[in-house]
């Protein structure tokens, strides 16, 4: 059968869980995902499907065929296992014996908790397509889409350009809908999976998906991320703000020079929690470090924030165009109270906050999502606003700090972005940081701080006479100070040896661009 008639057969299946109020016993353990079932009807849109979390991971095919075994009915089937995470996901084939099925794998002791397969929708709000400009990159107070902007509200990436466009080793994770992977300002910065071979029908680099070339459809379960161009603009907007290359046409990205690994999971308005969950799975394995999350649902999602908890990857999450507080009415997964989750609210080119952006004490920022000019598939281009358009900023200049230092970690990312915003009154109780993001200042600092290790003599310059300081203390010709040792210590270690020597001249003489190992 043709792979779209297929699929919109499927989509026509709308079966709604049948939930009870009073579902969890008391006193057995389980962490209830929500109160009750019943009242998340309305999101929940997808087949009568459980995702399941096993309270010991390495006990799961035990486990599962021992509740199976126990329970009465026989028309539940596994559909999907999420090793890395302890979670599986199950269909209940009889919607019938929907909230009878839910019930008996919540009265079981080795089950940690149990929620719907969540629906989760992008955050954009379509505007006219227009030809423009990028105020977001570079705002000279141009009129956008009948606005007339304020110079110097953009994210200042211009002057980081200088300084690295972005690495190509530095892969992007855009969990999304649909993306051009062709379209000639995204098409160079691809990421390409160099362990597979292109239509041999084998998985060659063992990693559970075949010929997955460039990322995967978790929707439709294929190695094709690029389906419906004309349905499906969202993910392709977001990559381009990302990464659009620099060439004699289109736009420019905010890092340039990385790359982008494409994870659709959304199809139409959205898409569920256990395709997200085996795209942030498929992300680790290959090793990707940031992820965009322009999309979320209003539902406390437990198994989906255990799963951005346990992959040590940086989430940048749009945080919704509902005008809400979050505060007062959460929105996850940008409502996760997570050390690797940074929530973006959006503001037009005056630096006012967009009237539809969320907001709240836990958005740590703000970012241009007004009048967003970038690439649209089949070569296009085009303006949208949203919340989802403020995100890739973020994601950008994470990169770009990840090109700089690349065994930099989240906490660092997150801390350097958030501590070095350009504030803005507008945001003033709006924003945790009252400020909208600075890639300049904040790469600065970052590179402030590398400078630092490695200058023994204090005066901000690295030098040969560093590491002659550093070997002349090692062979005991000198004895440097307490505050010279500690920067001295390139390695971090504790103790100064050779090897520090060895970093710093390295750096003078221009065999490395970075001290790679983080002093702690």
């Amino acid at each position: 059968m043709d792979k779209h008639i297929r699929i919109f057969m499927k989509a026509g299946i709308s079966i709604f869980f049948l939930f009870i109020l009073n579902i969890l016993v008391p006193n057995n353990g389980i962490e209830a995902a929500d109160d009750t079932y019943s009242n998340h009807m309305a999101s929940v849109e997808r087949k009568n499907e459980i995702l399941v979390k096993y309270k010991n991971r390495s006990n799961m095919d035990t486990d599962k065929n021992s509740i199976m075994d126990k329970m009465s009915l026989p028309n539940v089937k596994l559909k999907k296992r999420f090793n890395k995470f302890g979670i599986d996901l199950f269909e209940i084939v009889d919607d019938d014996n929907a909230e009878i099925v839910f019930k008996q794998f919540s009265e079981n002791p080795e089950i940690e908790f149990i929620q719907p397969n969540y629906k989760l929708n992008k955050f954009d709000t379509l505007q006219d397509e227009f030809s423009g400009e990028q105020w977001g990159i570079k705002n000279t107070g141009q009129v956008i889409q009948g606005l007339t902007g304020v110079a110097g509200i953009d994210v200042n990436v211009v002057p980081v350009w200088d300084i690295t466009i972005g690495s190509e080793d530095v892969v992007v994770g855009v969990i999304d809908s649909d993306i051009d992977v062709y379209h000639s300002d995204l098409a160079y910065n691809i990421y390409v999976n160099p362990g597979e071979i292109l239509g041999n029908g084998i998985d060659d680099d063992q990693n559970g998906y075949i010929d997955d070339i460039m990322g995967w459809d978790f929707y439709n379960n294929d190695n094709t991320a690029y389906d419906f161009y004309l349905q499906e603009k969202h993910g392709t907007q977001v990559a381009g703000i990302i990464s659009a290359s620099i060439n004699s046409e289109g736009i420019q990205g905010v890092a340039p020079g990385v790359k982008i690994l494409p994870l659709k999971f959304i199809q139409g308005d959205g898409g569920y929690t256990s395709d997200v969950i085996a795209a942030i799975e498929y992300a680790k394995t290959m090793g990707v470090r940031i992820v965009n999350c322009s999309w979320g649902g209003e539902d406390y999602n437990l198994a989906l924030a255990q799963v951005m908890a346990d992959s040590d990857m940086l989430f940048i999450c749009a945080t919704g165009n509902n005008g809400y507080n979050l505060d007062v009415s959460p929105v996850y997964p940008a409502s996760f109270d997570l050390p690797n989750v940074l929530s973006v609210a959006a503001i037009n080119n005056q630096g006012a906050l967009a009237s539809f952006s969320n907001y709240g004490s836990t958005v740590d920022i703000a970012a241009p999502g007004v009048g967003i000019f970038s690439t649209f598939p089949e070569r296009g281009y085009g303006f949208n606003s949203g919340t989802s358009f403020a995100a890739p900023f973020i994601s950008g200049v994470a990169a770009l700090l990840k090109s700089v230092k690349h065994d930099i970690g989240y906490n660092e990312i997150i801390q350097l972005i958030d501590n070095h915003v350009k504030v803005l009154p507008s945001l003033g109780g709006k924003v945790m940081t009252s400020g909208m993001a600075d890639a300049y200042e904040t790469v600065k600092a970052l590179q402030a701080a590398q400078i630092l290790y490695g200058d023994v003599n204090v005066d901000n310059i690295i030098s040969a006479g560093d590491a002659t300081l550093v070997l002349r203390d090692i062979v005991g010709l000198t004895s440097l100070s307490q505050e010279q040792k500690k920067a001295a210590d390139v390695n971090g270690d504790g103790s100064i040896t050779a090897g520090d020597a060895t970093v710093i001249l390295r750096y003078v003489v221009g065999l490395i661009s970075e001290f790679p190992i983080e002093k702690q």
